[in-house]
């Protein structure tokens, strides 16, 4: 084991890199409103299964779909009473990842084409095992390595030993940053015309992927002369 009485260095290592996104999000949600609590519940899951039924035709492409919401609501008419129910409306909402991007644009224009139906981003991301994140995260524990041979370098020392090595949140407080992944606007839109006439063309935006380390070691004891 090296001699460990010599001075501490703490540095800071970063990386940053700019990569395609793997995944995109959508949100489908579909609305039925009638003066009949039971008509909206059919028109809801007439609504509903049309957009299954155009997502089964892109089952390839889809990484997963959830149901995030079912909502039934009465609506009150402004002139009466509340108690007076005028109608009702209801929501079934649909989260949907999509890891095919080539399909996305055509997958958008219908599921927009639906009665009341809308639809939303796509939200670009990648996954949260990603091995582009890990890469990054390694280029930082490198960084870090770098910085800290050089400054023991400039004093005429060397590194004998790693002292601790930790995410850089976790041994000072954080700086003000950026999000991690640099996300897309969404987009939202209603009622697009059939896709025989109407297509998207939609290029995926770059995310941006930033790690951050911080790591303290032992070096030998500087030549100050």
């Amino acid at each position: 084991m090296g001699d460990l009485s010599g001075p501490r260095v703490t540095v800071r290592g970063e990386a940053v890199a700019e990569v395609t996104p793997e995944l995109a999000e959508i949100v489908v949600t579909v609305v039925a409103r009638d003066r009949d609590r039971d008509r909206v519940l059919r028109d809801l899951d007439e609504r509903a299964r049309a957009v299954d039924a155009v997502l089964e035709r892109f089952r390839d492409a889809v990484e997963r779909i959830e149901t995030d919401a079912l909502r039934v609501t009465p609506q009150f008419a402004s002139n009466k009473p509340r108690e007076k129910v005028a109608g009702y409306e209801g929501s079934v909402r649909r989260t949907v990842v999509v890891h095919r991007f080539e399909v996305l644009g055509d997958l958008l224009a219908l599921l927009g084409g639906g009665e009341l139906t809308t639809v939303t981003g796509p939200i670009w991301s990648l996954r949260p095992q990603s091995e582009a994140v890990r890469a990054v995260r390694v280029a930082a524990v490198h960084d870090a390595l770098r910085r800290a041979r050089e400054y023991a370098e400039a004093l005429g020392a060397t590194l004998v030993a790693l002292e601790e090595l930790a995410d850089a949140e976790l041994l000072s407080p954080p700086e003000p940053r950026m999000a991690a992944m640099a996300v897309s606007s969404a987009q939202a839109f209603r009622g697009a015309p059939p896709p025989e006439a109407f297509t998207f063309d939609l290029t995926p935006t770059p995310q941006v992927v930033q790690a951050g380390v911080e790591a303290r070691f032992r070096a030998t004891s500087p030549d100050l002369s």
